[in-house]
């Protein structure tokens, strides 16, 4: 796959302002390919402040770190970065959001996780689509609800299946790339708190999140829907206008003056 060319086609068809984002997550330091060319973050991180670096990189930088340096807990069970600990399995994490502790399991059971049968990975990279130096598992874009709309779109081109956008608002864009690996499928989030302390993610932004072996449907979709869902959307301005005071309407006396 050609992932200059795939981030080019995104950002033609949808006017995005940022670099989708590579993501890849690597059990061995040795796995990761071209590691000489990526810039090790060697201090505590975050995955959703890993991605903002790439997404807004001026010089195609790409990054990567070991799991020992996340310090998000959520991010790292959904990932696979470490075993998921029972007060994550148990739902007990998540008692600052739900009244009880039933509610606070199915909260949890509603996060896609990597971790629950033990730790997977050891270090994860992110780096700007068009010049990734390895082969992604998973793509990440921030888009606005319209430029989702051109996606979902574009995605369902092929086969007319709908995109999943269930989400409980916690640990957002990690628990989309964990869904995106676990389901072969996109799938929509809206961004958590994390996202928008750590990461910078805007009011209007969300995530959509696909994995690597989607993006030539998604560009067959993207291609051959350009003609009818062509965005921006522009307006349909053929209509007849009416004044909404008749006092401000041109009158035939007034065409006779």
């Amino acid at each position: 796959m050609n992932w200059e060319e795939v981030s080019s086609s995104i950002r033609k068809y949808t006017c995005l302002s940022s670099h989708p984002v590579a993501i890849g997550l690597f059990g061995r330091m040795e796995d990761i390919p071209n590691l000489s060319s990526i810039r090790y973050i060697g201090r505590r991180t975050n995955v959703c402040q890993m991605i903002p670096i790439a997404r807004y990189s001026k010089d195609a930088s790409a990054v990567y770190t070991f799991r020992e340096n996340i310090a998000c807990l959520f991010g790292a069970a959904c990932l696979g970065l470490i075993k998921t600990p029972n007060r994550f399995a148990d739902g007990s994490i998540y008692m600052d959001f739900a009244k009880d502790k039933v509610a606070a399991l199915r909260l949890q059971q509603s996060v896609a996780t990597l971790g629950r049968d033990g730790r997977k990975y050891e270090a994860i990279v992110c780096a700007p689509l068009e010049a990734t130096p390895i082969e992604p598992q998973v793509i990440v874009t921030y888009v606005s609800p319209a430029q989702v709309l051109r996606l979902i779109i574009a995605s369902a081109y092929r086969t007319g299946e709908s995109i999943e956008a269930r989400t409980v608002g916690q640990a957002s864009v990690c628990s989309s790339i964990a869904k995106a690996i676990l389901t072969k499928k996109p799938n929509i989030e809206i961004p958590c708190i994390g996202d928008r302390v750590f990461g910078y993610v805007q009011d209007h932004e969300m995530v959509f999140s696909f994995p690597a072996e989607f993006a030539e449907q998604l560009i067959e979709g993207l291609k051959a829907t350009e003609r009818s869902a062509s965005y921006p959307y522009n307006p349909f301005l053929e209509r007849f206008i009416i004044m909404p005071n008749i006092q401000w309407e041109t009158s035939r006396e007034d065409l006779d003056l």
